[in-house]
């Protein structure tokens, strides 16, 4: 920003917070979530319904049993349905 063109209030507006949902899912233990397809593909149906406005991350905890689900966008109550069918796939097939 101190090389840009301009104050930091000129740049701000253009950044709008968006609501964030966080679902943490227990876990027995940590598979590769890349190596189980219907976990890939509700991660990808989840990414194609946000169509760029907003983001998914989908990691492990560093410190406990958990995946951790978190989902930005526009509509809260469209991402927390989505962060919770998510993280419903998750609970069952990381068993």
């Amino acid at each position: 920003m101190e090389r840009g063109n301009g104050p930091f209030r000129s740049w701000r507006p253009s950044c709008q917070p968006l609501p964030q949902v966080l679902v943490n899912v227990t876990v027995e233990k940590r598979k590769d979530l890349d190596s189980i397809p219907v976990i890939r593909k509700a991660i990808t149906d989840a990414e194609k319904k946000l169509a760029g406005k907003g983001r998914i991350l989908v990691r492990f905890s560093g410190t406990q049993a958990l995946c951790r689900v978190m989902i930005e966008g526009p509509s809260q109550k469209e991402i927390t349905a989505m962060a919770n069918e998510l993280a419903e796939v998750i609970r069952k097939n990381m068993k």
